[in-house]
């Protein structure tokens, strides 16, 4: 992280600008963030005023689907009702979205009992206090695969993979819930008043299976996890969520594969690429139904 001056940091990122408009006290010392893949963050401090961290909308964002909106309107509806794990938010704007600074230490290694209770807290957010447009995954998939294309890269080797997984899986319907479809050790702050959750970027209103598969899909062994989760949200269908956690995990890295070689282009990063390749032979030699 570099630490620097105001009028620094606007000459590095003109967005920072914003903030002043923003805010009624003048930010004195802005300070990058590291971690955050989609985009890059500022964590930005006062002379009175609480730290916040300043979250730009860009070309970057477009092209991930991302809409700091939504984001606000999530966050401001889980303060509204008094959500203890998520940060505060304090202003949006065409250039961005302004939220509180979480001070604490991000969780050190995965904790599997951990990780379950909190996306049970997340799912269980009453949504009638969510005023967003559910999440579609097939209109998202569908969004990073003509952002592909856009941006020059050939899809040719991925058309069949694309055609395969294009579509919903046949299991039981249940009721959309608040998912935050990036829920790992890397978006956990541990704080002196217990952990907070942190990057709601791609937070939505959407399948709570499909949000355990994104973040369990590899795991061998899933079948406890869900278990464990259905458990701990009171559920009794155990093994119709286990079978549904089951026929989201291909879609999920479907969605993954190609935001890894979106990411791949954006940031001319080879390893992103290669974590792509690793998920589309994956996705080649698997033998899950559609």
């Amino acid at each position: 992280m570099a630490r620097m001056s105001w009028q620094e940091a606007c000459l590095l990122e003109p967005s920072l600008v914003s903030v002043s408009g923003l805010m009624k006290e003048s930010p004195l010392i802005a300070e990058t963030l590291i971690g955050g893949l989609t985009n890059r963050c500022w964590k930005v401090e006062f002379h009175e005023h609480v730290p916040v961290v300043w979250r730009p909308s860009t070309t970057v964002t477009k092209h991930f689907s991302v809409s700091r909106h939504q984001e606000y309107q999530i966050l401001s509806a889980l303060n509204k009702a008094g959500f203890l794990l998520s940060p505060k938010p304090f202003c949006i704007s065409e250039q961005g979205l302004i939220v509180e600074w979480i001070e604490g230490a991000p969780l050190k290694q995965e904790d599997r009992n951990l990780l379950v209770g909190l996306f049970a807290r997340v799912h269980q957010f009453p949504v009638s206090h969510l005023p967003v447009i559910p999440f579609s995954y097939i209109a998202r998939l569908d969004h990073y695969w003509f952002r592909l294309q856009s941006l020059g890269f050939s899809t040719d080797a991925l058309q069949l993979l694309y055609e395969r997984w294009r579509v919903m899986p046949n299991i039981t319907d249940i009721p959309d819930t608040l998912c935050h479809f990036d829920l790992g050790a890397h978006n956990i702050i541990e704080t002196v008043s217990g952990f907070k959750i942190i990057d709601w970027e791609y937070a939505a209103l959407s399948d709570p299976r499909l949000d355990l598969a994104m973040s369990f899909g590899s795991e061998s062994k899933l079948e406890t996890i869900v278990t464990d989760y259905c458990h701990y949200r009171g559920i009794a269908n155990t093994d119709d969520w286990i079978e549904g956690v089951k026929q989201w995990v291909p879609r999920a890295q479907m969605l993954a594969m190609l935001w890894y070689f979106i990411a791949e282009i954006v940031w001319d990063n080879q390893i992103m690429g290669q974590e792509a390749e690793k998920i589309k032979q994956v996705l080649s030699d698997s033998d899950l139904e559609r």
